[in-house]
Formats: C-alpha cells, sequence, structure tokens
C-alpha cells in the first residue's frame, strides 16, 4: 500500500487545481497468502434497481473509529456506490478495522456532470477489499471492480521497520 498525497489549491471559480506534485507520504508491503480474487461487472445504480439508499449500519456506525476522517473518507466513498456493492463489501469486511476512500464528481464545460469515480480500501484483520468504480453521466449504471486479499499478515506488523522515504525495503 502507498499512500501519496497532491495539494490542491481553490480557484476563483470555486473549482480545485493542483498545487505541487504527488509526494509519496507512507510504503507498506503486504503480502497475499494466495492470488486475489477480482470481480468485474456493470452495477445498477439504486435509482434504476430501487433498492433504495441504506448502507449498511456496520460500516456507518457512529464510533469513535467513525469519526476517523480516513476512516470517514471510505464509509462516504463507500455510500455512493449501489446497494449491491456495498451488500458485498459488508460481507467480506463485516466489522472495518482501516477504511479509505475517494469520491469524485467530474463536471463538463457546462457545468454538468460528466462521470463519477470511486476508489476504496478497507480492511478487517488479514481480509482486505478494494472497489473501483465509475459511472458516466446518468446512464445509471456503475462499472465495478472489486478484489479480495487475503494476507499473510494484518496491516501494520508487515514492515516494521520500513522507514516513510519512499524506498520499498525488498
Amino acid at each position: 500500500m502507498i499512500e501519496s498525497h497532491l495539494g490542491l489549491r481553490a480557484r476563483p471559480d470555486g473549482k480545485f487545481t493542483r498545487a505541487g506534485r504527488w509526494t509519496q507520504h507512507a510504503v507498506d508491503v503486504l503480502d497475499a497468502s494466495a492470488l486475489p480474487q477480482r470481480t468485474v461487472g456493470d452495477v445498477r445504480d439504486d435509482a434504476l434497481s430501487g433498492l433504495g439508499a441504506e448502507v449498511d449500519a456496520r460500516h456507518q456506525e457512529d464510533s469513535e473509529d467513525s469519526r476517523d476522517p480516513m476512516l470517514a473518507s471510505g464509509r462516504l466513498a463507500l455510500s455512493y456506490l449501489p446497494h449491491d456493492v456495498r451488500l458485498g463489501v459488508a460481507q467480506i469486511v463485516p466489522s472495518p478495522e482501516f477504511c479509505i476512500g475517494r469520491a469524485v464528481r467530474h463536471t463538463d464545460g457546462s457545468g454538468a456532470i460528466s462521470r463519477h469515480q470511486i476508489q476504496v480500501l478497507t480492511l478487517q484483520g488479514r481480509r482486505g477489499v478494494v472497489v473501483v468504480a465509475s459511472t458516466q453521466g446518468t446512464s445509471g449504471w456503475w462499472q465495478v471492480e472489486q478484489v479480495t486479499y487475503d494476507l499473510l499478515i494484518r496491516p501494520g506488523t508487515a514492515l516494521s521497520g520500513a522507514e516513510r522515504s519512499g524506498e520499498i525495503p525488498r
């Protein structure tokens, strides 16, 4: 896992633009115990499926952990995804200990929404799920890739002597 940062600057029109370059903040190498399980497909948006926008309670509960900005970002990003995707993640990682996500809405020159992109990484114990999803405009369909990992050891213990200098010590 690599954590990187990119500074943003607000423009006068209320949008954001890059401020500087990507910088690598932390590196952690996590070995999987087997090949990851990968699922790719198109999933109907809740507006078309009629399933509503309820989010699995374990991924939304108001606990001390849920006030962590990283966990909040993951839970928020998950909340935009269709019910079937959220349900799948909740079945694999029922009580996430780590959840980080990003939700980006793109607009065209006229201000109309052209697409959404969602990325989420959630972990519980040695099990992790990565979801990358996007939808085009108001198509009503999400293109989703979900990858499930079973790790050899718990995250945080993989590279106890690793430096945060950006080099991967292998």
